[in-house]
């Protein structure tokens, strides 16, 4: 498994208007599945608006740096791509300052309770990731070229870490042959 960790930030709100849009035809075009995300933590409202095609999807898991803040300070809007139905969505949400950002919902115990019930927790990071499986060279390709395009048009700023090096190598073949090894006995690649 290879992951893209990604951050960086729009230079006002009315950029991402125009980026979900674009990213929606995009998505349209190429037959993926996409979903409009606003969710406010305050209000604790959520509102999604999922592409005609979107089967119920399960939470992503997230991970890397953690900041807390208040449920005030948590607004995300944005939009999640699904590039290939059994990967994770390349998120691109944005807080209301302009920075990429995504919640971490965990389940965790109340230590404080002597009976066990389990509360969710909330964090705030400002480094999603996407994890690509090494099955499908071409699903990592595809993310990389939407994320290329980010930063030229919206993300100027945009910064990526891509476990496989392909982000900084662009060299495909090589991508294809780690994630064959990667793959170990399976053998399940598409090429």
């Amino acid at each position: 498994m290879t992951y893209l960790k990604y951050r960086g930030s729009i230079p006002h709100r009315e950029v991402l208007r125009e980026l979900e849009e674009e990213l929606a035809d995009i998505s349209s075009i190429s037959g993926w599945k996409y979903e409009f995300i606003t969710e406010n933590f305050h209000t604790m409202s959520r509102k999604t608006k999922r592409s005609a095609e979107a089967e119920e999807i399960i939470d992503p898991e997230f991970g890397g740096e953690i900041t807390r803040v208040s449920s005030a300070d948590v607004y995300l809007d944005g939009i999640n791509l699904y590039i290939d139905r059994d990967n994770d969505p390349l998120a691109l949400s944005f807080d209301k300052n302009g920075s990429l950002a995504t919640v971490s919902m965990q389940l965790v115990r109340d230590p404080g309770s002597t009976q066990k019930i389990t509360i969710k927790r909330y964090e705030f990071m400002y480094s999603p990731y996407i994890k690509m499986f090494t099955r499908n060279a071409e699903h990592h390709i595809k993310a990389v070229k939407v994320l290329d395009y980010i930063k030229k048009k919206y993300v100027k700023d945009l910064e990526v870490i891509d476990t496989s090096m392909y982000w900084e190598n662009r060299d495909e073949e090589e991508l294809k042959v780690m994630m064959w090894k990667a793959a170990g006995r399976n053998r399940q690649i598409s090429i």
